[in-house]
């Protein structure tokens, strides 16, 4: 199986319908909800069986058991990795590229306590095992993934037992809550290691909590946004998607996927403030106001995103 073969979509369909047919996966409750596992496995390389059992979808994004990860990236000829640490408080691993050593993941008791990471009092090594192959996977060895963002399914707040399965199977669409709380005490402490080590621009999935990280900022330091700074976040905003059409809706959409907010009212003065800093708009070479470059990727890939939340656009 490679990631660009082609497989006519009625043959995906069919297969589909006899894997729910069939009775066997629980988390697959018509077709369609089949045929998407499928296909997001067919991007991936695997077979329809792998995908059925490996590869879950929850809150619209594609999770993968820390096994199947394992899997993919011994079974690609670029790729390689050693476990050198593996105990109930930490685990290390070494991710090779083409035989040579390109960066090791680390995961420890201390990060799973911080990001709430489940099951650490019954399997300790499982559970820190599975965050360090799963942050190094992306660091390290992203041509398995095909392009596509992947994650383990406990990243995204699923339970699962020693070997990685799922134990609550049913399919989810909710989002976690309360980042800027969390944030707010984590603020001073060694911050999320899938949120640190990431460089920018950061991918959609961790901005809900680098803004709520911003706002922690902004509210320890008291900082209160003039009217006149809170009236350009919108304008601001919109920026990033200048040209584009429906400039508002898609500003509305971001904001109301980063801090539950569509309207700049709406904002305390700590998520005014994290949009300021976020946006840090300055004048070009022409002079002319535009947000930062990164700022701008930024919020296009959590548009992507937010619209996806909202049922307004395909997974795959």
């Amino acid at each position: 199986m490679t990631n660009n073969q082609i497989v006519p979509f009625e043959e995906v369909a069919q297969i589909g319908k006899a894997m729910v047919d069939s009775g066997y996966f629980q988390d697959s409750k018509n077709a369609a909800q089949a045929i998407v596992k499928v296909m997001a496995g067919r991007e991936l390389g695997l077979g329809a069986f792998a995908s059925m059992t490996g590869i879950h979808i929850i809150q619209g994004k594609p999770a993968l058991g820390a096994n199947l990860l394992a899997s993919l990236i011994k079974n690609d000829p670029r790729y390689d990795y050693k476990v050198i640490e593996l105990t109930d408080e930490r685990c290390e691993i070494v991710f090779i590229e083409n035989g040579q050593e390109v960066g090791r993941s680390a995961f420890d008791a201390k990060d799973a306590k911080r990001v709430g990471t489940k099951n650490m009092d019954k399997f300790p090594k499982n559970m820190l095992f599975a965050r360090a192959i799963s942050n190094g996977a992306k660091w390290y060895t992203p041509g398995i993934f095909g392009g596509a963002p992947v994650y383990t399914p406990e990243e995204l707040g699923a339970d699962i037992d020693v070997d990685g399965n799922i134990i609550d199977v049913t399919p989810t669409v909710t989002r976690p809550t309360n980042n800027a709380e969390r944030m707010e005490a984590l603020y001073g402490q060694q911050a999320d290691t899938t949120v640190t080590k990431v460089e920018r621009p950061y991918p959609a999935i961790i901005m809900p909590d680098k803004f709520a990280a911003m706002v922690a900022v902004c509210k320890k330091e008291n900082t209160k946004p003039t009217d006149q700074q809170r009236n350009m976040i919108a304008a601001n905003l919109e920026l990033c998607f200048a040209g584009t059409g429906e400039e508002t809706s898609k500003r509305k959409s971001v904001m109301r996927y980063l801090c539950g907010a569509s309207s700049v009212k709406e904002l305390s003065d700590g998520e005014a403030c994290a949009f300021m800093r976020w946006l840090n708009v300055q004048a070009d070479e022409n002079g002319e106001w535009l947000p930062d470059g990164l700022a701008i990727t930024e919020a296009n890939s959590c548009l992507t995103e937010a619209l996806k939340e909202e049922g307004q656009a395909e997974l795959l």
